[in-house]
């Protein structure tokens, strides 16, 4: 894990990442998959990597979704105190149903996302928690309401799992390395993005 991390530092600060080159007129969405066992070691090494970008001039946009999604759910006055109280009680299913009312990718959770990307000055936005959203809100969802305008600067999306090409049959995501997911197609790979030397 830290050597991934040690390539990310100066491949998200360079030029060619951040001038979006080598990606066609394709959204500038990245997923940068990773083994969930490291969930804990990742978050910790993204808040490196977020300081070390921060120190090279790099402005950068942090979106956690499992904090984004309390955001809103605290936004309803006493509907986070109700969640919490009903917690224990209420059967999983229903509150799995409950929550992705509040927080539905289309209407409440895409919508915040691109109001952040639009209103805070950034170069760079990194997005992480999607163990965290599991089942409510899934990564594939999100991605394919994030509409290529709202998308102007390279958008990476910590994924714990896997994105893999399968022959014929375009791009998947993997959640925990397990889960099956509908194809998807416009996001690239991190691990497969390279910078070029200028010669």
């Amino acid at each position: 894990m830290n050597q991934k991390f040690e390539r990310l530092a100066p491949l998200l600060a360079s030029r060619q990442f951040l001038q979006m080159q080598g990606i066609g007129n394709e959204a500038p969405i990245f997923i940068q998959p990773y083994p969930p066992v490291s969930e804990n070691e990742v978050a910790i090494h993204i808040d490196s990597l977020t300081s070390r970008l921060r120190n090279t001039g790099v402005s950068v946009l942090r979106i956690d979704l499992f904090k984004l999604t309390v955001s809103l759910i605290d936004g309803i006055p006493g509907r986070l105190e109700k969640f919490l109280r009903a917690e224990s009680t209420r059967p999983k299913n229903l509150m799995r149903t409950d929550l992705g009312r509040i927080a539905n990718a289309e209407t409440a959770i895409v919508p915040a996302i691109a109001r952040l990307l639009k209103d805070q000055t950034h170069n760079l936005a990194l997005i992480s928690g999607v163990g965290h959203v599991f089942p409510f809100l899934r990564t594939q969802t999100i991605l394919e309401n994030l509409q290529p305008a709202m998308v102007a600067k390279p958008v990476v999306v910590f994924f714990p799992g896997e994105y893999v090409q399968m022959e014929g049959l375009g791009s998947a995501l993997r959640l925990f390395g397990c889960l099956p997911d509908r194809r998807y197609y416009r996001a690239f790979n991190l691990d497969d993005y390279h910078i070029h030397e200028s010669p």
